[in-house]
């Protein structure tokens, strides 16, 4: 777990830190999740907009888990959507094949995230 890069925008030090973090973490088969500041989250405004999960390695689904979760017990991220996001060097034969892997999966786990592959 690793926090969202504040002012970061102009700190090229922050951005390379930031994203060797995440290299690593894929290269060694890590699950890794980014949070925003905490002050973002202490409040009693209910959230709107999208809760996505980005995933390089489709086998750990426990970050979509969290996110659903979300979403179904908490009145600030009640309103959020969940997207899914996988990402991968698949050739367009496989790409289909994964595609209806995931969402079958999803079906079967009753999550309707959005899919994008």
């Amino acid at each position: 777990m690793i926090s969202w890069p504040t002012e970061w925008e102009h700190d090229v030090n922050k951005i390379n830190r930031f994203v060797q973090i995440i290299n690593n973490a894929t290269t060694f088969g890590h699950v890794i999740t980014v949070l925003k500041p905490e002050i973002e989250f202490n409040t009693d405004n209910k959230h709107k907009g999208d809760i996505d999960v980005w995933s390089f390695n489709y086998a750990k689904g426990m970050l979509l888990l969290v996110a659903h979760l979300l979403t179904k017990s908490s009145k600030q991220w009640r309103n959020c959507k969940v997207r899914l996001f996988v990402l991968t060097t698949l050739t367009e034969s496989e790409h289909k094949n994964l595609e209806w892997t995931v969402k079958d999966m999803m079906y079967r786990f009753r999550l309707l995230p959005d899919i994008e592959i």
